[in-house]
């Protein structure tokens, strides 16, 4: 059964409940709103068998890549504590000031929260046997209908409009599946050529203050001279990730604020090829640095341990 939706769904639709035990939602490329793919990333996508995980831009985007928190209402509340970034001027003798910035700590009291793991659905670039090609999902399994639901309400939200076919209705592709999650940089990129490349990476941070420091974490990982620095593309443009190899691990950085810095004991090939879920797997990271006072020794101290 091949359907065309053009509208949010919020529960599984019953015509397919009959029907095919899996689908696949499909975009075909001569219908594509060529604005809105390059928009949330897709564009990247240039031969049959490249994948990526799309920008989280809008609500089903952001619920695919980053989850969504469910609060519980129905249960006492409970303290909750956060820091906060905070810059300021202070006095600092003979009528000057300058400009210091630390994390303060908050608390209150809420109700309690369930965090829903992110689906992390992926889009593919494929090609049936008469040429025609199509911005896709993988097959999805009927049998979990919430990631079906996410599934499509996220190629809605990139496109406007798409269709749900039967598998068989599409040949898989014949090329070996490539992730283009990451652009990598030139080995040997020196600050002064990285700054200006990062600038749209931090631009869509909500602050100047926010900006700023994601821009010098970023410059405190480069100051131990990397030998490949890769930026996020997609679903992950809000990651940079430092490859040393002669140390043989990856510094992955988050430039949200009140996130972490995560080391991964890999080879840069393969964790360009992970998905988003495996590379911040619990149990796939060497070490994990929360955003705070304490971050840029933990980090130091971290390099220190780990000589070339």
């Amino acid at each position: 059964m091949n359907i065309i939706a053009t509208k949010y769904v919020r529960k599984f639709p019953s015509a397919l409940m009959s029907g095919s035990s899996s689908s696949r939602i499909v975009v075909p490329s001569r219908d594509a709103n060529a604005e809105r793919i390059g928009k949330y990333g897709l564009a990247n996508l240039q031969n049959v068998g490249d994948r990526m995980l799309p920008a989280a831009i809008g609500p089903a985007t952001r619920r695919n890549t980053n989850g969504r928190t469910i609060i519980l209402r129905d249960q006492p509340k409970e303290r909750h504590s956060w820091q906060v970034l905070w810059g300021r001027e202070q006095f600092c003798g003979h009528d000057e000031t300058e400009w210091v910035e630390d994390y303060v700590p908050r608390s209150c009291y809420r109700f309690p929260r369930r965090l829903v793991p992110p689906e992390n659905v992926e889009v593919s670039l494929i090609e049936n046997s008469s040429g025609d090609r199509y911005f896709a999902t993988d097959v999805l399994d009927h049998q979990n209908p919430e990631r079906w639901i996410v599934a499509v309400n996220m190629m809605l939200e990139i496109n406007g409009s798409v269709w749900v076919l039967n598998p068989e209705e599409i040949d898989l592709p014949l090329a070996p599946t490539r992730r283009v999650n990451w652009r990598l940089l030139p080995p040997g990129t020196s600050w002064t050529e990285l700054q200006p490349m990062l600038e749209a990476t931090v631009r869509n941070l909500r602050s100047d203050l926010h900006r700023s420091v994601a821009t010098r974490k970023l410059h405190n990982i480069h100051k131990f001279d990397p030998d490949l620095v890769v930026v996020g593309e997609g679903g992950f443009n809000r990651y940079v990730a430092f490859c040393f190899k002669s140390r043989g691990f990856v510094v992955m950085e988050s430039i949200e604020p009140n996130n972490a810095t995560y080391i991964l004991g890999k080879d840069w090939e393969q964790v360009s090829q992970m998905s988003k879920g495996e590379i911040l797997g619990d149990n796939l990271h060497l070490a994990r640095f929360i955003h705070g006072k304490g971050w840029r020794a933990e980090l130091e101290s971290w390099f220190h341990r780990h000589a070339a």
